[in-house]
């Protein structure tokens, strides 16, 4: 069924064009990235795990002269829409990573793991394909995010949410339940709440998963922004006391040492 334009630009007021929003999202990545670059040798055999577009691929292998793939469940359908120049991307999953044992010098990969359907096996295979004096690379929304995702949320959709619960009986896509009608979805996980990020995507209790598998050496709190798909809250800016990801910069523990 179509919708009358004007209809919905009334009922979908506070989202943002697709130029709007991936514009956004390329201000957010660059912002990570440039937190993070530091700590990729040049030259060196980069792997971006969710590479999504290959976006940060592209950075890896233009401005660091890295040999880099990527692997993703969907190449080049999600992250910053951008001319792809053939990037070397194989099509699979953070649980099962297409490539040999202890292959890479630097394994990357950025909002992924919040999204995978087994994080522990997810982690595993990351520790497997990195070297064992490689570096591992893993950016995760906060809590901080979490919370803007709750405001914006209640603020942009939650007459969405109402439409699509009272559609049930009518509707095949996809069917709101109650509870996220008053408390949005987590930003991972469909069947949760907002509020199971709030406790989830605190900074301690990533590093809790992370230290299963690895050393984290540094803590890298990179920048504060709003959600890129609606009118923005306030603006994108380096903060001392807010971020909405986090890097955390490790190196592997022997298999030995690790959670299996």
């Amino acid at each position: 069924m179509k919708i009358n334009p004007k209809l919905k630009r009334l009922i979908y007021w506070g989202h943002l064009s697709k130029d709007k929003v991936n514009a956004y999202q390329k201000v957010i990545r660059d912002a990570e990235w440039d937190a993070i670059e530091s700590h990729i040798p040049e030259g060196s055999h980069f792997l971006d795990v969710g590479c999504g577009s290959g976006y940060s691929l592209w950075k890896a292998a233009t401005r660091k002269l890295c040999d880099a793939s990527g692997v993703d469940p969907a190449p080049n359908t999600f992250g910053v829409k951008f001319e792809n120049r053939d990037l070397n991307i194989r099509q699979g999953f953070a649980e099962s990573i297409p490539f040999n044992d202890a292959m890479f010098d630097v394994v990357y990969s950025s909002h992924v793991i919040e999204h995978v359907e087994d994080i522990d096996k997810s982690l595993q295979e990351i520790n497997r394909v990195a070297k064992d004096d490689g570096t591992v690379i893993i950016l995760v929304p906060t809590a901080e995010s979490a919370w803007i995702n709750f405001f914006s949320s209640m603020l942009f959709t939650t007459h969405l949410r109402i439409l699509r619960f009272l559609a049930r009986p009518i509707t095949k896509s996809k069917r709101t339940k109650l509870k996220h009608v008053f408390f949005t979805y987590s930003h991972g996980k469909d069947e949760k709440t907002v509020f199971y990020d709030i406790r989830h995507y605190r900074i301690r209790a990533w590093k809790r998963i992370l230290d299963r598998y690895f050393q984290v050496d540094e803590v890298i709190r990179p920048f504060f922004y709003p959600f890129p798909d609606y009118i923005q809250l306030f603006k994108a800016h380096k903060s001392e006391k807010f971020s909405s990801s986090v890097a955390f910069i490790c190196r592997k523990k022997p298999i030995e040492n690790s959670r299996l």
